[in-house]
């Protein structure tokens, strides 16, 4: 594959003062970290088998989801998304990562084209989530679909790295809704559904999520017993690189990249400002991070600049 980079990213938006939970988009293609990589939408580095093996095991646990509608009113929006998202994502695979498009790809196009008898239908939403499948199993981001039009819901995720959540409880769940426990986030469902809409007709754009953990699990999924802040086995810095592609105004794609960094891995300052960032943390948000216990503790506090006491 061309112009993959040998070593994950740093990418570091932290900074010392209290963090505010805001959307923060930037278009794709300036220059966060990477250089000419932050053009591309997927990337790839040499962790790339270590990522690919977490998607395999984190499969039989629901983290493949793929949602159809069950209202007939919105089949027919569901079926023109799916098909936007498909041949999307297959070219910007091919663009980023010079990955042909997968076998089942020239089936499928035949397929949507046709669509109209009921035996092609069935065939053509198995095909469907076989391609998201064989697209999503092949690269190191997450993915997931929004629709917009007619209602705002999430209709597929292939999502095996989450921080903390379940995929599965987000089935068809509007923007809002899935975004309403965050500290900040609008209040107002109108306002949520304002920057639903801007995603679906700009960009593609960029933005990052970061925290701390206390260890370098990949999946944090809520099924996994969250490491304990007084049994830490690593400190690490984790951060989520996602970026939404808008598809024709109905909906968009939500790719999300997450890069976990051993804390002894960053330099002095880096480690410096995620100390004065976490003690700056406004409370709420500190206890959604799972992080009130770590802004409590000095030891702790001390051991992300390094510090034994």
């Amino acid at each position: 594959m061309n112009d993959s980079n040998s070593v994950p990213i740093l990418y570091f938006p932290v900074k010392s003062s209290p963090l505010q939970m805001e959307a923060g988009f930037h278009p794709l293609g300036k220059d966060l970290g990477a250089g000419r990589l932050d053009h591309k939408c997927f990337l790839q580095d040499e962790q790339f088998k270590q990522y690919i093996d977490n998607k395999i095991k984190a499969e039989p646990f629901g983290h493949w989801v793929t949602w159809q509608s069950e209202n007939r009113d919105d089949c027919k929006s569901h079926a023109q998304l799916h098909k936007l998202a498909i041949k999307r994502l297959v070219d910007l695979q091919e663009q980023d990562l010079s990955l042909p498009s997968p076998p089942s790809f020239n089936q499928w196009e035949v397929l949507a084209k046709q669509d109209e008898i009921a035996q092609d239908k069935i065939r053509l939403r198995a095909l469907t989530n076989q391609l998201y499948r064989e697209l999503s199993g092949r690269v190191q981001e997450d993915i997931c679909v929004l629709m917009q039009h007619p209602h705002s819901s999430l209709i597929m995720g292939h999502i095996c790295t989450p921080s903390f959540w379940n995929p599965s409880q987000v089935k068809n769940a509007s923007f809002w809704s899935i975004h309403k426990p965050v500290p900040g986030f609008p209040r107002d469902e109108r306002v949520a559904s304002r920057l639903a809409e801007h995603i679906t007709q700009k960009g593609p754009l960029v933005r990052f999520v970061w925290t701390l953990t206390a260890d370098a699990k990949l999946d944090q999924h809520p099924r996994h017993p969250r490491t304990s802040w007084l049994d830490h086995q690593e400190l690490c810095y984790r951060v989520e690189r996602q970026i939404t592609i808008p598809l024709q105004g109905i909906g968009a794609l939500f790719l999300i990249r997450t890069y976990v960094h051993p804390l002894h891995s960053l330099s002095t300052d880096h480690r410096l400002i995620l100390r004065q960032a976490i003690e700056a943390m406004p409370n709420e948000i500190a206890k959604y991070k799972g992080l009130n216990m770590l802004k409590s503790s000095p030891h702790l506090l001390n051991l992300i600049e390094g510090q034994e006491v």
